[in-house]
């Protein structure tokens, strides 16, 4: 029987948020040692580069940070397994749902937006409640009372791993949502992966 998660999610979710990206490891200087790494298991060790997540955290469950419109984002299918994101506004990058960790200020609201995000009000493409992981963290602790907004997995269906993270049943079950803005390419390629259905033949006469 696993054990209760609290709504604000599991305690390394502050030190998520808060770490600093895409820097240049200062223990590994070799190859490619950006630290878009971090372990969930292991408190306090920061966003780490490949070649310390391979030296100290081997086995461990972690998250691969990724950018998307120079912002720090993480893929839907890695996140749910550790947060309830549902209420997050999410974004197709590369054939691949991503949400963002921080708020992305809008100078301006958006005039004829349906939705806004209930933390810093900007402007959401779908019917959820917040841009990112940091907002909906921020209103989860300043509304304590509202038991609908929380970081706590659903009790059915998963299986705990020993760093406050679950395998969920239905992985993918988001709806579909926009793409991010400037390079990336949008999941409407799909139609070009498509397997071509088999030819039928006329009836013999």
């Amino acid at each position: 029987m696993r054990s209760k998660v609290p709504r604000e999610g599991p305690a390394w979710v502050d030190e998520f948020l808060s770490g600093d990206y895409f820097t240049s490891c200062d223990f590994h200087t070799g190859g490619k040692n950006e630290r878009n790494q971090f372990c969930t298991e292991c408190s306090g060790s920061g966003p780490l580069c490949q070649f310390g997540l391979l030296a100290s955290h081997s086995g461990h469950r972690t998250l691969q940070v990724r950018k998307a419109s120079h912002m720090d984002s993480i893929r839907v299918v890695d996140i749910q397994q550790c947060l309830e994101v549902s209420d997050i506004q999410t974004y197709s990058i590369n054939s691949a749902k991503i949400v963002f960790l921080l708020s992305r200020p809008q100078p301006r609201p958006s005039k004829g937006a349906l939705h806004a995000c209930l933390c810093c009000n900007r402007a959401l493409s779908d019917d959820v409640k917040f841009c990112s992981l940091a907002c909906k963290l921020d209103v989860l602790r300043e509304q304590p009372e509202d038991r609908s907004i929380t970081f706590a997995l659903p009790a059915d269906g998963e299986e705990e791993n020993g760093s406050g993270c679950f395998k969920r049943k239905n992985s993918e079950a988001f709806q579909d949502s926009p793409t991010t803005p400037e390079k990336f390419e949008s999941i409407s390629t799909a139609k070009a992966r498509c397997r071509k259905g088999v030819p039928r033949r006329a009836p013999m006469g």
